[in-house]
């Protein structure tokens, strides 16, 4: 009978010994057995033996093959003894025919080589939940990827969060200060992070190592190591079932592998480990001997590691754990991780120094140190790192223009589903329109249909749709660019803009219109851009800031500004000490006034700043900033400039605050919303949900309170002046807290 070798330790020859009544045969229980690399077998046996408490003596031919056999246990009876010959092959045991001479009987093995196997990138065991101890000091900050393709990171008031701008991701790992991905719409279908570097695996199984090209990889399984050090180690899965690493040149039929190729999960569903020179089965210990029976033999599952922690999962649904030290399993073998009442674990996960168990609810349990908390990390329905079956949608930035609609093409990904699905629009604002599509069995791309309305829509977002398929549901986010053109600021300070092309000042006092202004598109609290492309300038110019050549005192006439090309966007910066930019025709972007406190830039005649690409806009509202016709931020007041796709920067000059230099973000927790409009950290900012909300600074960006009767907000300033989507202004009233509208400003223009 072919045993494991737990079970070969366990076994008891003690009925070998029988009453001198029972005849029983003399030899072998067997004259010949077959073994795979990594298996062990009992042979039971009887010999007639008068050298008293003398086993017999073992031989194995040929001696050089790596073939072990001995005496496990033995009975001696009146002229005879009878016992066990266990005989065991290790991973570096030769395949071939051996022959064991026990006395003088022989007893014929043959190891087999295991079969091979053939590992695919696309289906191996990817990375689908990701820790993070880097982002703030003291703090971890976790991520998983959803079953439906979204991904969701824990935020450090224990509530979950789902990162923007991502769907259709299968695999998420942790790297520098953030989380890397990938998707179903890029080439790579699984993301891993070393210490100080971040490996892709690609679909056709290569993989890019310090100017080199790997081959043949099915997966990729970095070694971690601690915080403090810098290091890179990498173990990889070939698609041939052999391993690529650290003492594992006798590796074969592996579907999954820890670090530095000390375990590995073999396709039978044995994990072996080495233990000196011998890789030997990882359950190999007296201590598990209740692994006997079907436990053990039907054995499959996953592994998890972090340096040397490693993680099983049974095919009976039981987690097993052992701790990362280099020890026997004798010393400290591996242990079951016992679950609440009613949870069944589904996979498992090591992260940092923690272990991870996924139940079949799709909750995911803290196991770290052996013990199962009660309470659920608050993930739902987090992905199992087995690849599934999977498709995304995914298109380029959709660029809106008001009160029309677009064609938007859709790219189709599939893996393992082939079938038709169907495309629908969830939790869509107001003033969007999307119509379902279907998608027939196996098309690779579809046409959507986004109409926006004609004056309402003011900011960037993202369509949700639901990608429903037999058997199947995912969620796919579309990004909504704002144009690539400047912003128009309708409200400032104490200034409104109405739709009508004038402008009103609304306090102190009941609203009076700036004479001299019309056919005016954008504001400031100081300038005014006309249809035709002229700025007018009003208003205090201690600081040269009405750009009028000279620093007089305040002139409230408006006057155009002399010596300009025409000019298409307006900013102000108090922030930087009344300094002014435009943005002209051509791309190049005009300040005057004055930027520092100290030493800083001074003029009050308009000068054309050098060595900038051409801008589309610029933005005064924190540090001094503008936006290239690439999707690139650039800091005017500093030598530096930040990088992004055009979505994002989007959300920076409408969705973030403008401080962008000092990298302060506010957190797409799904549950604040993200905001539209950002003056300074500790401002009012317009929400997702129309409504309005205090920021405060403090490990990010946090909402603080929400403005009552600011429903339907479009637009709040720093001030706390809100403009609503039925064009009427409102401001925060003296005494009781709340809001009162403006009186007679009912038809402000629409921010954009």
């Amino acid at each position: 009978m072919k045993i494991s070798l737990v079970a070969a330790l366990a076994v008891t020859v003690a009925a070998c010994a029988g009453s001198a009544t029972d005849p029983r045969p003399f030899g072998l229980e067997k004259p010949s057995v077959t073994l795979l690399a990594g298996e062990g077998e009992m042979v039971g046996f009887r010999f007639s033996w008068t050298t008293p408490r003398t086993p017999p003596s073992v031989t194995v031919t040929p001696a050089t093959g790596g073939l072990f056999a001995d005496i496990n246990s033995f009975v001696m009876e009146e002229g005879a003894v009878a016992g066990g010959v266990s005989v065991r092959a290790d991973l570096h045991t030769t395949p071939g025919a051996y022959s064991v001479a026990l006395g003088d009987q022989t007893l014929n093995v043959v190891v087999a080589a295991f079969p091979p196997v053939v590992n695919d990138p696309k289906t191996t065991r990817r990375s689908t939940v990701a820790q993070n101890d880097r982002l703030v000091a003291g703090l971890v900050t976790m991520a998983t990827v959803n079953e439906d393709g979204t991904v969701w990171q824990l935020l450090p008031d224990g509530g979950v969060s789902r990162l923007e701008l991502l769907s259709g991701v299968t695999a998420v790992t942790e790297y520098g200060t953030g989380f890397e991905v990938a998707t179903l719409d890029g080439p790579e279908v699984d993301v891993r992070a070393t210490q100080s570097e971040l490996e892709r695996l690609h679909s056709d199984g290569t993989v890019q190592v310090d100017a080199m090209t790997v081959t043949d990889v099915a997966a990729i399984r970095p070694y971690f190591v601690g915080a403090a050090v810098q290091a890179t180690f990498r173990t990889f899965l070939k698609k041939d079932g052999t391993v690529a690493g650290t003492n594992s040149s006798a590796i074969a039929g592996a579907v999954d592998v820890i670090p530095l190729g000390n375990t590995f999960l073999r396709a039978d569903g044995v994990v072996f480990e080495t233990f000196g020179s011998q890789w030997l089965p990882v359950f190999a210990s007296p201590q598990m001997r209740e692994l006997e029976g079907a436990a053990f033999e039907t054995f499959a599952g996953q592994t998890a590691e972090y340096r040397h922690h490693s993680l099983w999962r049974a095919a009976d649904g039981i987690a097993w754990g052992m701790p990362s030290d280099q020890s026997p399993p004798q010393a400290q073998p591996p242990r079951v991780l016992l679950t609440p009442p009613g949870v069944e674990v589904k996979d498992v996960f090591a992260r940092g120094r923690g272990w991870y168990l996924l139940a079949t609810d799709g909750r995911l349990y803290d196991a770290t140190g052996g013990t199962v908390r009660p309470q659920a990390l608050p993930f739902q329905h987090v992905r199992a790192a087995a690849a599934i079956a999977d498709v995304g949608v995914f298109s380029d930035g959709i660029s809106f223009q008001l009160g029309q609609a677009a064609n938007v093409p859709l790219r189709v990904r599939r893996v393992g589903f082939d079938g038709p699905l169907t495309l629908s629009p969830r939790n869509l604002p107001a003033d969007v329109t999307v119509a379902p599509v279907s998608i027939p069995a196996g098309a690779s791309d579809a046409m959507l249909n986004v109409a926006f309305a004609a004056k309402s829509l003011v900011r960037p977002l993202e369509l949700e749709l639901s990608l429903i398929g037999e058997g199947l549901v995912r969620t796919t986010l579309l990004s909504i660019e704002l144009p690539r053109a400047p912003r128009r600021t309708t409200v400032a300070k104490d200034l409104a803009l109405k739709s009508d092309g004038t402008v009103w000042r609304f306090s102190p006092g009941p609203p009076v219109q700036i004479q001299g202004l019309s056919n005016i598109i954008s504001i400031t609290d100081n300038m005014a851009l006309s249809a035709s492309g002229l700025v007018y300038s009003f208003g205090d110019n201690s600081e040269g800031q009405l750009g009028r050549m000279t620093a007089t005192a305040s002139d409230p006439i408006p006057a155009v500004i002399p010596g300009l090309p025409p000019v298409v966007a307006v900013a102000r910066c108090t922030q930087a000490n009344n300094l002014s930019m435009l943005v002209d025709e051509n791309g190049g972007v005009w300040r005057f006034g004055r930027a520092g406190t100290t030493g800083g830039f001074s003029s009050s005649t308009p000068v054309l700043m050098t060595g900038l690409p051409p801008m589309v806009d610029v933005n005064g509202d924190g540090s001094p900033a503008g936006l290239d016709n690439t999707g690139a931020v650039w800091l005017l007041n500093r030598n530096k400039s930040l990088g992004g796709q055009a979505a994002r920067i989007g959300l920076v000059f409408d969705g973030m605050p403008a401080t962008v230099d000092q990298n302060y973000s506010i957190p797409a927790n799904g549950r604040i919303g993200r905001s539209t409009k950002v003056l300074w950290y500790n401002s009012w900012a317009t929400l997702t949900n129309n409504t309005v909300a205090r920021l405060a600074l403090g490990g990010g960006l946090a909402v603080t309170d929400v403005m009552p009767g600011s429903e339907g907000a479009v637009y709040a300033t720093q001030e706390g002046v809100v403009l609503k989507s039925n064009g009427t202004l409102w401001k925060q009233r003296t005494g009781p807290v709340g809001l009162e509208q403006v009186g007679s400003i009912d038809s402000v223009a629409m921010p954009r």
